[in-house]
């Protein structure tokens, strides 16, 4: 059965609820006093603060009753805390900023009064000047009242920075960029001496740039000033700095000395720094790798320094413009070093005032191949009948040993002088015929390829006895008066000249030329021509200045040469009076038809070699002061191919070109005469330093040419044979003789004493 509700039970519980509430009402006026009632205040002077500073302002209710105290911040402000002070006898109560500091809220539903509360603000970074107001409020009881704080402009800024170019700071660079720090938030303004002023808006970095002036600065001091200024408009005090643009050096990098090596062989590589430009070259640094070359003695500006600090590098100081700094480098490969071997040495050199710094610089030294040393004597294809010339040679190293061979056999050796000349004799001697040989040097454990040379050996000839009949007639008895052919008696009584004079050699006495005898009673008509008797051409001889030519005495031993004999020409060259050792070179050239047989040399009885062609010949004599050499040239006549004359050009060539000197010697060759005029001739003339071997032919033909004599007078009844006319001899001069030039020096040719 459901309960109902009537209006008497309705009005009784409404009754009951009333004198409830009025109850509680009675006891909460009872517990809380009142208080007199007045608006919410701010307690103590108004704060202030720079933006970003802190500060506390002080708020206090002065109603109590029941609601919600709320503090609000004022603008461009935070409030990061509340501290509660309650009043006397009061409850304790707390307040809360909210989480972005706009407001705060403080605890409590039913407040007395007064309680107080310290509100912590912090002012925006960027807030603008002036006066700042919040509000507290404990709503609906103490309406809201207002509470302030002001903020201040901060200290004017200081003097921002000037990082580049730094004070009192010198360089090369002509168009710096200049850099600074500053006050975030602040604007900046940079002037560079009177250029227009570089200007850097304000905003939240610290440092500042301005870019480099457009056009190069001048050498000398240069003056940067600074300011920045606040948002609040505030100017710092002004920032300078002084600098100094340098004048640049320039670098130039040469290199000289050797690049090629031979092993153990010393050899310094020289580097040269210079200085060629307008201004210093300050903190100089020289560094050199050198690529392993093995380095002994290094030096720098004269100065001995460890070779092994080069690669860390050797402080050079400052070089002033046009100064120079030389580097050498000293060292040797090891012995027996592969050609082809190579040691870069690369070397850098460094300042502070060359814009170019580093300057690198770079040179290769390598091991080079020996070269094949050259052959200078005997000559290739050449002739000599000396078995152990000496063999000479040139283009050698200083000091390098060449060795000279003969198939596998070393025939001799020789160490090279300073320049590269050497020499030497080999043994044994070499065989007659063909010789090939070869030479090499060897230095450093290295050996070079060889150099070959080709010549002959002949055997000295023997000349063969000439013949003692000629066809149509029998030979005179020797040393007995004969007709000379072309008709006429036998001089008898005259006397020619026994010599010539010939034309002074340079610095020399004058000496033997051709000479003619002319008999005083000719027998033979008028037109018949007077006999002759030509000698030999000789060059100037005596002791002349020592910047004359060279004296050449020459003579032949007899006075004509029958075609199928040889005839010896002997003399002396010099002495030399240069009073300095020399080097001579000795050389003829003869008519076709005769032939060079043999040419001997010798100086204190040391033969010299010379190479004999068939009408050539030439000898290297090295002559010491006031030395001569003893010369003998045997020419053979060819029996059928001589010449009517015999012309030999004789030349003397000096390393000394003051001594060079030239004779023409010119003989008669006996084309036609009679057996008893060339029986003369052997008689008159044979070889004195042949003797007695000489005399064995010659009286041999003396014995024969006399019976002939005997048998052909027997055979004409006792009566001397007609005499036969005939002209001169071929190759005469119409006197009837030969001719030899005397010797004339190299600027005249043409003297002679014909």
């Amino acid at each position: 059965m459901r309960a109902q509700h009537t209006a008497g039970t309705t009005r009784r519980r409404q009754r009951t609820l009333a004198a409830a509430l009025g109850f509680v009402l009675a006891i909460a006026a009872v517990v809380i006093p009142s208080a007199p009632a007045s608006a919410m205040t701010q307690v103590g002077p108004v704060p202030s603060g720079v933006p970003g500073a802190q500060v506390v302002a002080t708020v206090q209710n002065q109603t109590g009753g029941t609601g919600n105290w709320t503090i609000t911040a004022p603008p461009e402000a935070r409030i990061t805390a509340a501290a509660t002070k309650p009043g006397t006898g009061l409850a304790p109560f707390t307040c809360t900023p909210s989480a972005d500091g706009a407001s705060a809220a403080c605890g409590n539903l039913f407040w007395g009064a007064p309680n107080t509360v310290d509100v912590q603000l912090v002012i925006d970074a960027d807030a603008t000047l002036g006066t700042k107001t919040g509000s507290s409020a404990i709503v609906p009881v103490d309406p809201a009242a207002p509470y302030s704080i002001t903020v201040v402009a901060p200290a004017g800024p200081g003097a921002p920075t000037i990082t580049a170019p730094a004070a009192g700071s010198e360089s090369i660079t002509a168009q710096p960029t200049i850099t600074g720090t500053k006050t975030a938030g602040n604007a900046t303004t940079v002037t560079l001496d009177d250029q227009a002023p570089c200007t850097i808006p304000a905003d939240a970095a610290t440092t500042w740039s301005c870019p480099a002036p457009s056009a190069p600065l001048t050498v000398g001091q240069h003056t940067v000033t600074a300011t920045q200024a606040d948002r609040f408009g505030q100017t710092s005090p002004v920032a300078t700095s002084t600098f100094t643009v340098l004048a640049s050096a320039t670098f130039s990098i040469t290199r000289s000395g050797a690049t090629e090596l031979l092993p153990t062989r010393e050899a310094t590589h020289t580097i040269t720094i210079d200085n060629t430009g307008d201004g210093e070259a300050r903190d100089v640094t020289f560094t050199a790798d050198l690529g392993g070359f093995p380095a002994t003695v290094c030096t720098v500006a004269g100065a001995a320094v460890d070779c092994s600090a080069l690669p860390g590098g050797v402080a050079l100081g400052t070089l002033a413009p046009g100064a120079s700094v030389v580097v050498t480098v000293t060292g040797a490969a090891p012995a027996g070093t592969a050609p082809g071997t190579t040691y870069a040495i690369a070397t850098s050199t460094v300042s502070s005032t060359d814009p170019d710094s580093p300057v690198a610089s770079s040179a290769t030294l390598e091991v080079v191949p020996l070269n094949a040393p050259v052959f200078t004597s005997p000559t290739a294809g050449s002739v000599t009948t000396n078995a152990t010339p000496v063999i000479r040679g040139a283009q050698a190293v200083e000091d390098a040993v060449v060795t000279v061979f003969q198939g596998p056999t070393a025939m001799c050796t020789a160490t090279a002088d300073s320049a590269g000349l050497w020499s030497c004799t080999p043994s044994p001697r070499f065989a007659y015929g063909a010789v090939n040989i070869t030479a090499s040097q060897t230095y450093g454990g290295i050996t070079s390829e060889p150099a070959t040379l080709g010549f002959t050996v002949r055997q000295t000839p023997v000349t063969p006895a000439p013949p003692t009949t000629q066809p149509g007639g029998s030979a005179p008895v020797p040393g007995a008066p004969s007709a000379p052919a072309g008709g006429g008696s036998t001089p008898t009584g005259g006397s020619g000249a026994s010599g010539g004079s010939g034309t002074n050699g340079s610095g020399g006495n004058a000496g033997a030329g051709a000479g003619s005898a002319t008999p005083s009673t000719p027998a033979a008509p008028p037109s018949s021509a007077p006999s002759s008797a030509p000698g030999s051409g000789s060059g100037g001889g005596g002791a002349g200045t020592s910047n004359g030519a060279l004296p050449m005495d020459l003579r032949f031993g007899t006075q004509r040469i029958m075609p199928g004999t040889a005839a010896d020409m002997r003399g002396t060259l010099g002495p030399n009076a240069s009073g300095a050792t020399v080097a001579i070179t000795f050389s003829a050239r003869m008519s076709t038809g005769m032939v060079y047989r043999n040419v001997d040399v010798e100086v204190d009885e040391e033969p010299v070699d010379c190479s004999v062609a068939t009408t050539t010949f030439s000898c290297l004599i090295p002559l010491d002061p006031g030395k001569q050499a003893d010369v003998a040239i045997r020419v053979f006549a060819d029996a059928v191919n001589a010449p009517d004359t015999a012309v030999q050009q004789i030349q003397v060539a000096s390393n000394r070109s003051s001594q060079a000197n030239a004779m023409t010697v010119t003989t008669a060759v006996a084309k036609g005469e009679t057996e008893a005029s060339q029986l003369a001739d052997q008689i008159t003339t044979f070889n004195v330093t042949e003797f007695p071997g000489a005399m064995v032919p010659l009286l041999a033909m003396l014995l024969f040419a006399l019976a002939a004599t005997v048998a052909g007078r027997r055979a004409t009844g006792g009566s001397p044979a007609a005499p036969v006319a005939t002209g001169p001899p071929p190759g005469a001069d119409p006197a009837g003789g030969t001719t030899a030039s005397s010797p004339i020096r190299p600027d005249d040719q043409s003297g002679s004493n014909r």
